[in-house]
């Protein structure tokens, strides 16, 4: 009965000693788990161009079409920041209308729907587009001189969305 206690305790201590030892950071004492999701997230963030933006628009929902915008957007429907008259650098243009805007941790894509035909004031970053890697040699995609796919995923990053009246 008391190896039994015994080697329990033992079990006991090293589980503990193994979850100190091999779990955190002595440096920044977030975990491993914790770390790996900044990796993470570093990893799946678009690049960002510039400083936190506040553009004010109509958000519009516009459907998949045989186009470059429609190709950046990332295919089927879409939603894009019809800014009207303001100026935007051609640079940050992204669709006809003004941007297509991009969904984020804050501001999911889908909440995008809630605010179409609204005219809304959004904060966030301009994202360039990347470069696109076919998936498969059948796909269709526009192509630059160069016969290269052109990239896609450029827009604004909506981290806040706030209603006009």
């Amino acid at each position: 009965m008391n190896q039994k206690i015994g080697w329990t305790r033992i079990a006991i201590a090293l589980i503990l000693c193994g979850g100190l030892l091999g779990c955190s950071n002595s440096v920044t004492g977030e975990t491993q788990i914790e770390a790996s999701k900044k990796v993470n997230m570093k990893q799946n963030t678009p690049e960002i161009t510039g400083e936190l933006v506040t553009i004010t628009g109509v958000v519009i929902s516009k459907p998949w079409s045989k186009s470059y915008e429609s190709w950046n957007a990332g295919g089927g429907t879409y939603y894009v920041l019809d800014v009207g008259d303001a100026e935007l650098d051609d640079a940050n243009r992204s669709a006809e209308e003004g941007v297509i805007l991009r969904g984020s941790d804050e501001v999911n894509w889908e909440n995008f729907a809630d605010y179409e035909g609204q005219t809304v004031q959004v904060e966030g970053y301009f994202v360039e587009a990347q470069p696109y890697v076919p998936q498969n040699p059948m796909e269709q995609y526009p192509t630059g001189m160069n016969g290269e796919p052109l990239p896609r995923g450029s827009g604004f990053q909506v981290y806040a969305i706030e209603i006009l009246n």
